[in-house]
This record gives C-alpha cells, structure tokens and sequence, in this order.
C-alpha cells in the first residue's frame, strides 16, 4: 500500500513539474514574439476564418480526420504482434485507437491519458497484462520517431529551418537532440525488440509515425493554398521545415499538441518566409479545427457512447458498478 502511495505521490510530482515546465517554454517564447503577436490583426484572421468555404474547410475537415485514422495503424500492427487480433475486430480496434487518441492530443499531458484508456479498454481481450504495457509503451515511444525523422531531414537541410531556428540557437539544438532519437530507437528495438514475435516493428511504427507528422503538416500547407491560390511561392520545402521544427518545440512543453508554443514558432516562422500573418493565423484556427477540436468532439461523444454500453453490460451481468 505504501508502495503504491509513494507511486502516485511520484506520478503527480512528476506530472506537475512537466506541466510546470511547459508553460515556462510557452511564456518564454510568448514574452520574446509578444510585438509580433500583438500586432496580429485579429479581426481579420476572423474574417479570413469564416471565408475560407464550405467545401473548402469540408475538405480539410475530411483530411483532418483522415490524418487522425492514421494512428490506428499504430494500435493495429502492435496489437497483431501480440496475437490480440484474433480477440477483435478492426472496426474495434479502430473505435478504441479513435477515441483514445483524439482524447490524448487534446488532454494527455506525455500520453498518459491515452496509455490508461487503452489498457482499460484491451485489457478484456488479453489475460497477459505485462505484454499489454508493454505494447502500449511501444506505441506511446514509436509516436517520437517520425518527427525524429523529419528532424534529421531539417538538419540535412531537405526542408530548411532556419526562419526559426537562425537566430534561436536552443531551436536548432533541440532538432539535433530530436534527430539522435530516431537511431537508437532503431538500433535498440531491432538488436533486441521488445515484442519478440515481430523483429521489426519499431520500422513498421516509424514509417506510420512518419506519415502521421508529414500528413499533418500537408494539411497546414493545404490551408495555406486555399487562401493564397497558388503553392505558397515555392517555398513549400521551408514551410515544411518550419513546421517540424515548431512541432518539436511544442512537445518539449509537454503540453497536448503543443498549444500555444506551436502556434507562435508557426506564425513567426511564415512570417519571416514574407507569408501574411494573418493568413498565417487563420491557416492555424482551420487546422486546429480540423485536425483537433472536431475529431476530439467526435472521440468524446465515441468515449461517451463506450461508457454507456459498458454500464448496460454490467447491469445485465448484474455486477456492480
């Protein structure tokens, strides 16, 4: 008992100060692009949010959730290398990884949320419980080695970064300690893979980790064309650069989805690229709409609707809640 209080008592100190720490990053970088925040014109982002078109923002809504069912491919192959597909069906396994993703990137400060929700929803199809964390924490590790890919493209300068990191010399060493993850995630899991029945999985998840960022970010440059018309003055490449190097950023804030963080290096790393800021601005709403807030309504009405048939099963079991 006491064992377990001590834990707790670490898990919320530890939750605490990553949380803590996140938004010291955040008001940090707020503080030192606060004149360029400000000048914003607000009103105008708003215009250009409501007139982006209905067929337009349908089809960045249609992209968003698209993007957002990648990452059920994660759930998918771990689950099948622990032989836990045969116990479910894909529409199952899709319905879990659904809900508990969009409820992660919105609420899980580091995963945990979504690391809970899973094992609370596996657990029922599995007797080994060691072999489900196990598998949860492949999937919650694999997430980093895509953008750690990316990272590597950055610094190899295939999609430039320096409208932000050029004169923020601690934005350029977190994309090199980013870029060091991906190499030793491999190198580790492959000389000695953590779900044996699979040597190479860690590959199979970094590939599907590299199209979950690379998607995400398609859809901010997909914004960015429908207001401008064209493909943002070929400088699609930069964009892209900025973008990873933002994302990386943001999850050293350990706050979900980089809230805040994100936006900012975002705004000023276009801005810097001669893009307008208030395109910019309304190119972030759209895609924090499409690819979050939507996608997070539907997880919880998904999470809701599980909760219920979970009490009906209960009570038809006549056990207790």
């Amino acid at each position: 008992m006491k064992n377990i209080t001590e834990r707790r008592s670490f898990n919320y100190l530890k939750n605490l100060v990553q949380i803590s720490l996140g938004l010291l990053i955040f008001y940090l970088i707020f503080s030192y692009f606060k004149k360029e925040i400000v000048s914003l014109d607000f009103k105008k982002i708003h215009h250009l949010t409501l007139t982006i078109g209905e067929v337009k923002f349908l089809v960045v809504l249609l992209s968003g959730l698209l993007g957002i069912s990648i990452l059920c491919l994660y759930d998918y192959f771990v689950l099948k290398a622990i032989n836990l597909t045969k116990n479910m069906s894909s529409f199952r396994i899709f319905k879990i990884s659904f809900m508990t993703n969009t409820l992660n990137m919105v609420l899980g400060f580091g995963g945990f949320i979504g690391a809970g929700l899973r094992y609370y929803m596996y657990k029922p199809y599995t007797k080994n419980g060691k072999t489900l964390v196990t598998a949860i924490g492949m999937i919650l590790i694999s997430m980093l080695s895509g953008i750690s890919l990316l990272s590597i493209f950055v610094v190899l300068n295939v999609f430039p970064g320096q409208a932000l990191y050029a004169n923020n010399k601690i934005f350029y060493y977190s994309l090199i300690l980013m870029s060091l993850f991906l190499p030793l995630y491999l190198f580790f899991n492959l000389r000695k893979p953590r779900i044996r029945t699979d040597r190479y999985l860690s590959v199979k998840l970094t590939v599907i980790s590299f199209l979950e960022w690379v998607f995400a970010a398609l859809i901010i440059l997909m914004i960015l064309y429908f207001y401008t018309g064209d493909l943002v003055a070929d400088k699609e490449l930069q964009i892209m650069g900025v973008i990873i190097v933002a994302s990386i950023v943001g999850l050293l804030t350990m706050i979900p989805g980089g809230l805040g963080t994100f936006d900012t290096l975002v705004l000023i790393g276009l801005k810097n690229l001669g893009i307008n800021p208030e395109i910019i601005g309304a190119t972030i709403i759209i895609y924090r709409l499409s690819y979050y807030v939507v996608p997070f309504s539907i997880g919880c009405f998904m999470f809701l609707s599980e909760g219920i048939r979970m009490i009906k099963d209960k009570f038809k079991r006549g056990e207790k809640l």
